[in-house]
């Protein structure tokens, strides 16, 4: 049980200093809130480049983000809960993408 949570504190200073766009495991970060939320609001983001979306998925401004996060409002989900059920379809399909290439790729 000692070496578990060693583990789990190991994992959390390496998570902590991690390469953008990836937890400390080395594992790319899907789905982040802020990519999320910005495709769902935004048409000119959903066309955005992959070097400005891999900004606003970085675990630097994503930790920052969250300290400055105020409450969400469970009105304000709904149309977001549509979309990401409707996957291929919803406007994350760009992070669905970047999920099932990741899945193909590196999980054999």
């Amino acid at each position: 049980m000692r070496q578990l949570f060693a583990r789990q504190r190991a994992g959390r200073r390496v998570a902590q200093a991690g390469a953008p766009g990836r937890d400390g495991a080395g594992t790319p970060v899907f789905f982040s809130g802020i990519k999320v939320y910005l495709g769902q609001k935004s048409a000119l983001f959903r066309g955005a480049p992959d070097w400005l979306r891999d900004v606003f998925g970085s675990p630097s401004l994503l930790q920052w983000a969250g300290g400055k996060a105020a409450r969400t409002r469970p009105q304000d989900l709904g149309e977001l809960t549509l979309s990401m059920l409707r996957g291929e379809a919803g406007n994350q399909a760009r992070e669905l993408e970047e999920l099932l290439a990741w899945l193909k790729a590196d999980c054999r």
